[in-house]
C-alpha cells in the first residue's frame, strides 16, 4: 500500500479472496469525526494489470472552486476542466506526478490533462488562491 500526500491510512491488510468481499472502512480525524475527502483504495497485481482509462471525468470551475474537491482515476484517464464561472481561470499543478497549466481561459479547453503517473496532483488557481482540489491517481480499478 502506498501513502500519498498529506492523508495516509493506517492499519492492518485485509487479505481478499478472488471473490469480491464487502469491506466497510470509516476514515476519522484525532477526534474520531468522519474525515470529508479521505480515499481508501486497495492495490493488488492482478488489479494493476486489469487498470484502464475513465472516461468522461471533469473537474469544474464554479462559484470560485474546484468541484469535485477530490477527484480520483486510473492512470492514463483525460481530465477536462470545464469553467462554469464568469470569470477566467488559470488552473495548475506543479506536483511532480502531474506538471501542467492551463493559462487564463473560459469555458472549456480544447485538450484534456491526461493523468500518466501515479500519485497525487495538487491543483490550484494563479489567479484565485482559495482554490485548492487533489486529483488521486491510482494503478488500479
Amino acid at each position: 500500500m502506498r501513502r500519498f500526500g498529506a492523508a495516509a491510512l493506517s492499519g492492518g491488510l485485509w487479505a481478499l479472496s478472488a471473490a469480491a468481499t464487502p469491506v466497510q472502512v470509516t476514515v476519522t480525524d484525532a477526534s474520531g469525526k468522519p474525515l470529508a475527502g479521505a480515499v481508501v483504495f486497495a492495490e493488488s497485481a492482478d488489479a494493476r494489470a486489469a487498470v484502464k482509462p475513465l472516461t468522461g471525468i471533469n473537474v469544474v470551475q464554479r462559484a470560485k472552486q474546484f468541484a469535485p474537491q477530490v477527484t480520483v482515476v486510473t492512470v492514463g484517464t483525460a481530465v477536462h476542466f470545464p469553467n462554469e464561472d464568469t470569470v477566467r481561470h488559470h488552473v495548475y499543478s506543479f506536483s511532480p506526478v502531474k506538471k501542467f497549466e492551463l493559462k487564463l481561459y473560459a469555458g472549456t479547453p480544447s485538450l484534456p490533462v491526461v493523468f500518466d503517473k501515479p500519485g497525487v496532483a495538487v491543483l490550484g488557481c494563479n489567479i484565485h488562491d482559495q482554490m485548492a482540489a487533489w486529483v488521486l491517481i491510482l494503478e488500479t480499478p
